[in-house]
């Protein structure tokens, strides 16, 4: 029996938590609320990072950045609330697959989300 894929989940809001509970129930979810947290977990790989912008001790980006430091390689979609325009150098300089805006598609991040964990080399 093959292994559930592992995604690790940085956000801070319970509802898109039982939000990605429910819509993503086929993998194996760790889920936390605070950058910190994450940061913790950084000595396990997951297959997908899925990090929110706005967290409550720190933004998104830090996380992904330490992300990218030990595993360069990773699979980093971010989810954000706040306006694209005034993100640009951020995701530039961190490099994720995929940017979602909130509020999101359900759909749109179940299909990123196979397509970065089953279509990546």
């Amino acid at each position: 029996m093959a292994s559930r894929r592992k995604i690790l989940i940085v956000e801070d809001e319970s509802a898109i938590q039982d939000l990605y509970s429910d819509i993503l129930s086929d993998y194996d979810l760790t889920q936390v609320l605070n950058g910190g947290d994450a940061l913790k977990l950084l000595g396990q790989l997951f297959d997908l990072y899925i990090v929110d912008v706005g967290l409550p001790d720190t933004d998104g980006f830090s996380v992904i950045r330490e992300i990218r430091e030990k595993f360069p390689k990773s699979k980093i979609l971010v989810e954000t609330g706040f306006p694209l325009k005034g993100l640009e150098k951020k995701i530039h300089e961190t490099r994720p697959d995929v940017v979602v805006s909130k509020p999101f598609r359900i759909k749109e991040v179940i299909s990123h989300v196979q397509s970065l964990i089953h279509h990546s080399p």
